[in-house]
């Protein structure tokens, strides 16, 4: 489970965060269009946008949202960037690879939601892309 979203009463996990952030997407774009008929009104919808945003920067981060407020816990602590494999792989893990479905309101996430891949699993060509700011040594130390 990411998170209990009050707003569509209901949870959102694995098999419903790719239609949660389409909801929220064109939501948004709903709220752009009546902000721009309708300037003066458009303060009232600005959380909607925001809401979106924030939900689309952890898909690319490939976090929840319980995630992105508490490291999950791993063997050798706590670490934020496990499931990170990348903004592209992260998008496709939550939306499919198939493009044509990223717009449609049809299950296409990666996997089957009980597993998923950490960065520590991927091979060294991934390395160097997921390693932290201060390189991939001070990741592996850090963990240690």
């Amino acid at each position: 489970m990411d998170h209990h979203c009050p707003w569509v009463n209901n949870c959102v996990g694995f098999h419903n965060y790719k239609f949660f952030v389409q909801f929220l997407m064109y939501g948004s774009l709903y709220c752009f269009y009546v902000g721009c008929t309708t300037a003066k009104y458009f303060v009232k919808f600005w959380t909607v946008i925001g809401l979106g945003g924030y939900h689309l920067y952890l898909t690319l981060l490939n976090l929840t949202t319980l995630e992105s407020f508490r490291a999950p816990m791993f063997e050798f602590g706590p670490d934020k960037r496990a499931y990170h494999a990348g903004l592209k792989n992260n998008f496709k893990q939550v939306f499919g690879n198939d493009r044509l479905m990223w717009l449609l309101p049809m299950f296409s996430s990666q996997g089957s939601g009980l597993v998923f891949p950490t960065r520590h699993e991927f091979g060294d060509d991934h390395d160097n892309l997921l390693a932290g700011p201060r390189g991939l040594d001070s990741d592996v130390e850090a963990n240690k």
